[in-house]
């Protein structure tokens, strides 16, 4: 069941990676524009970001989020 379960988790990554493309290009084409960060803008927004996350954790499952990580 665990690799039943790998294998799902994959192809749904995929497939939403894949979705995520072709909106953007679509959405690129409409004239929406798009900012992709640097590493340290990345990060710089991770922090920033700190206090809510920490309120997303305590009101979430932690189980979810390891889930989200894996």
């Amino acid at each position: 069941i665990e690799g039943a379960v790998r294998v799902a988790i994959n192809e749904q990554r995929n497939s939403a990676r894949d979705l995520e493309t072709s909106l953007r290009v679509r959405m690129e084409a409409a004239g929406t524009e798009f900012v992709d960060l640097t590493e340290s803008e990345r990060n710089l927004f991770v922090e920033a970001s700190a206090p809510a996350i920490a309120l997303a954790h305590e009101n979430v499952p932690e189980e979810l989020f390891d889930l989200a990580r894996s």
